[in-house]
């Protein structure tokens, strides 16, 4: 009796630590697809907040580059000749220190201004570009007194002469605007006077974002 009993016992708690067994390895595969599942959700959002960092980023860049041409364009009106300038050593009213050397971003990479002008000059983005010059550079939040702007651009622009119609005075304005994370947008636009009644206007001949 009492060896029946002790075998039945005995077989009843193998029974148990069977069921024991499976449950904690049930519970341990369960807790490795939980942690799959958390770190696969945690790797999504890093990813998509730093696309939507990075878009927004292009986004400010591009207006940046935008009021760079513009602040050019409002030197250019002041200066009363515009041939040879491409050669000449006239810059903007908006610069940060001599044409030259490096420049700390807000991200606190740097970018080297001359590095910047040779890589221009290659003609990276085709075509004969050993003509373009240094006109304006620095900060954007600089273009306004301070607090008017709050933005992480730097923003660089150069020129180059361009074809003449009819003989009027002509230049390409080529602006970059650096920005956190490597981002860079580029544009490129063809001005030509447009002296209306002496105003010193000046009219867009093309305009285009390059690469």
């Amino acid at each position: 009796m009492n060896a029946a009993m002790s075998a039945s016992m005995n077989a009843a708690m193998r029974r148990v630590s069977r069921a024991d067994g499976a449950a904690l390895l049930i519970a341990l595969m369960a807790m490795m697809l939980m942690l799959a599942l958390g770190t696969a959700l945690m790797l999504t959002t890093i990813t998509e907040t730093r696309i939507a960092s990075s878009y927004g980023a292009g986004i400010e860049m591009f207006y940046a580059a935008e009021a760079a041409i513009e602040r050019a364009m409002e030197d250019l009106r002041m200066i009363p000749g515009w041939s040879g300038l491409s050669s000449s050593a006239t810059m903007s009213a908006f610069v940060d220190g001599q044409p030259g050397g490096a420049r700390t971003l807000a991200d606190g990479t740097t970018i080297d201004l001359a590095d910047a002008t040779d890589a221009v000059r290659r003609g990276d983005q085709g075509g004969d570009r050993s003509s373009w010059r240094l006109f304006a550079y620095g900060a954007l939040a600089g273009l306004l007194p301070a607090g008017r702007i709050e933005s992480r651009a730097y923003v660089v622009v150069w020129v180059a002469e361009a074809p003449s119609p009819r003989d009027a005075e002509s230049l390409a304005l080529l602006a970059h605007a650096y920005g956190p994370q490597g981002v860079l947008r580029a544009l490129e636009v063809v001005v030509t006077r447009a002296d209306l009644n002496g105003s010193g206007g000046i009219r867009v001949l093309s305009w285009r974002e390059v690469p």
